[in-house]
């Protein structure tokens, strides 16, 4: 199947969804210039096979459609794939600051008319003050600190004081803190390794297959705690106290959460290297 039919299918099925391009550039992360060239059937806009394949996966699963036998049904006939260097192909959808409009300066004539109005009004306070319109304002230092309050009536002589019967109020212990928010940093570094900062005491990565099996090696403190095949729809949870080493052979077909930060899909291309470091001290 060529790409223009495939195009054409998830365009189709995202106009019967009701969806937009934007909203499905939200939830793959993939650029709105890909996803059109998808539906359009032009392949010489991705940088190589592997990103076409994998933002075509991608993009299909999240209408709903089989992603992984689209991709491996795609023939492309209109020519090479261009080999251009991807600059940020998956970036968190955003606003455009460039597009925001500029705030406009006040002109000079509405600057004349607020000064003539603040003017006015001191002029009106001034002639209110002077036609006796605003009273004075009482002066409570000279007629004493107990001028203008009533005095309290007085006690029958041989009335009792009802003994006080509500206790003390106790104090109410302080709110227990709310817990700190990871965060989570990439840091990309020279032949595909890639590093993220957790800002944790502890670490917990989840790793699923969710688009095709895949080998994946894990090491914690220099050992090697596991070395295989995952297949898709398989998941695997690594905990450790500081450091999880990932040597992955098709990193397209996985995806990544570090304690609960879902991290998606970590490269379009494979093998990578990967290293999670936890950041906070127990």
């Amino acid at each position: 199947m060529d790409l223009e039919a495939i195009g054409a299918m998830l365009r189709e099925a995202r106009q019967k969804q009701g969806r937009a391009l934007a909203d499905l550039v939200a939830e793959t992360k993939i650029r709105e210039r890909y996803l059109r060239a998808l539906e359009e059937g032009d392949a010489s806009v991705f940088p190589g096979v592997v990103y076409l394949k994998g933002f075509l996966r991608a993009y299909a699963t999240a209408l709903g459609l089989d992603g992984a036998a689209l991709a491996a049904q795609l023939r492309l006939e209109a020519g090479p794939v261009t080999a251009e260097a991807p600059q940020a192909d998956r970036v968190p959808a955003g606003p455009d600051l460039k597009r925001l409009p500029q705030a406009r300066r006040p002109r000079g004539r509405a600057v004349s008319y607020l000064v003539a109005l603040l003017v006015l009004a001191a002029a009106a306070v001034v002639w209110a003050w002077s036609a006796g319109l605003i009273p004075p304002a009482v002066d409570l230092a000279a007629e004493g600190p107990d001028a203008g309050v009533e005095a309290p009536p007085a006690e029958a002589p041989g009335a009792e004081q009802a003994p006080a019967t509500e206790p003390p109020a106790q104090p109410r212990p302080p709110a227990p803190a709310p817990p700190a928010e990871v965060t989570v940093t990439r840091q990309d570094g020279p032949e595909g390794l890639v590093t993220f900062l957790v800002g944790d005491s502890r670490l917990e990565v989840e790793i699923l297959a969710r688009w095709d099996r895949c080998w994946v090696e894990v090491s914690i403190g220099g050992q090697v705690v596991f070395s295989g095949i995952l297949e898709r729809g398989q998941r695997r949870v690594v905990e450790a106290e500081r450091e999880i080493r990932l040597v992955v052979g098709n990193t397209p077909a996985l995806e990544f959460t570090a304690n609960g930060v879902e991290l998606g899909i970590i490269s379009p291309v494979g093998p990578t290297r990967i290293v999670f470091t936890a950041t906070r001290t127990p």
